[in-house]
C-alpha cells in the first residue's frame, strides 16, 4: 500500500502512509483473506466489519481487485467518472457534473449505499471491457478472464485522464 503504483486510491488520498501507520499488517492480511471471500453483494459489508482507519471503499476495492480481478472492481473516482460515461450515452459534460456531485455527497454516504454503487459499477465496467476487446482485439488475447477487472481499471483511468484532458479545452463534445 506505500507503492503509488499498487494502490492508487490510498496514494491519492494521501491515506497510503496513515493505513500502514494505523493497522497492523495482520489487519490489513485479514482484510484481504476476507476480501478475497467476498461478493460484489458483500463487499462493502466485509469492508465496514474490518474497519480499518484510512482504508475504506475506494483503497479496499483495489486491494480487492488485486486479489480477485475476475470477480471484484475497483471503486474509485475513475470508475466512477466511467460509470457515469457510459450511463449517459458517451456525453462527457453530463459525466463530469455527475461526478461532481458524486464527490460532494461520497463523504455522506451509509455503507448500503456504497454496497449498492458498488454493485452498480459492474454493468457499465462489463460494457467498457467488451468494447475494448473489439477495438483491441490484439490486446484482448492477452487479457484472460481472471483480469477482467485489472483491464477495466486501466479503461477507466485512461477515459478519466483523457476526458479530464479534454474537458479543459472542449466541453461540448460526446464520445464513447
Amino acid at each position: 500500500m506505500v507503492d503509488r503504483d499498487a494502490n492508487y486510491s490510498a496514494d491519492q488520498y494521501g491515506n497510503n502512509r496513515a493505513a500502514m501507520e494505523e493497522n497492523l499488517p495482520s489487519s490489513i492480511l485479514d482484510l484481504g483473506r476476507d476480501l478475497e471471500k467476498a461478493t460484489p453483494v458483500t463487499f462493502a459489508t466485509v469492508v465496514k466489519a474490518h474497519s480499518l482507519p484510512y482504508i475504506k471503499i475506494a483503497t479496499a476495492s483495489e486491494i480487492a481487485t488485486n486479489i480477485r480481478p475476475d470477480h471484484l472492481w475497483v471503486m474509485n473516482l475513475r470508475s466512477a467518472y466511467a460509470h457515469f460515461l457510459v450511463e449517459n450515452g458517451g456525453d462527457i459534460e453530463k459525466a463530469w457534473d455527475l461526478l461532481c456531485m458524486y464527490e460532494e455527497t461520497a463523504q455522506n454516504l451509509d455503507w448500503r449505499e456504497w454496497g449498492s454503487l458498488y454493485r452498480d459499477l459492474e454493468p457499465s465496467l462489463n460494457h467498457l471491457v467488451k468494447i475494448a476487446k473489439r477495438a483491441w482485439p490484439s490486446i484482448s488475447r492477452k487479457v484472460s478472464a481472471d483480469e477482467t477487472y485489472l483491464w477495466a481499471d486501466a479503461i477507466c483511468s485512461a477515459l478519466y485522464n483523457r476526458d479530464a484532458y479534454e474537458e479543459e479545452i472542449d466541453e461540448d463534445e460526446t464520445v464513447v
